[in-house]
């Protein structure tokens, strides 16, 4: 997906909005997501053999685990905090962590 690709999909949606909607969200509103949507292409790992690891050690392996977790410390972490601490402390790092960008 390229910039272009997202942008040409932001105006068709945009243009096909019912005027309740485009009155309810606003333009400013609407380019703000758009813009968080072309964020998101340059976000991930291009390297995909954690992947491809963790396939072959499910399968290959003796006693294989109940998870594999093929992702880099930062997604552990965020992970972790995701599934065992309150909602708070999720909420209060990430989705405040979005409001800035």
């Amino acid at each position: 997906m390229t910039s272009k690709k997202i942008e040409d999909d932001a105006k068709a949606m945009w243009d096909n909005m019912s005027d309740e909607v485009t009155e309810a969200y606003g333009k400013d509103y609407f380019k703000e997501r758009v813009e968080i949507m072309k964020g998101y292409m340059t976000t991930g790992e291009a390297d995909q053999s954690p992947v491809t690891d963790a396939i072959m050690n499910g399968l290959l392996d003796v006693f294989p685990q109940k998870r594999y977790q093929a992702m880099n410390m930062y997604w552990k972490v965020r992970t972790f905090i995701a599934l065992h601490l309150p909602e708070i402390f999720y909420d209060m790092i990430y989705i405040s962590y979005v409001k800035k960008d």
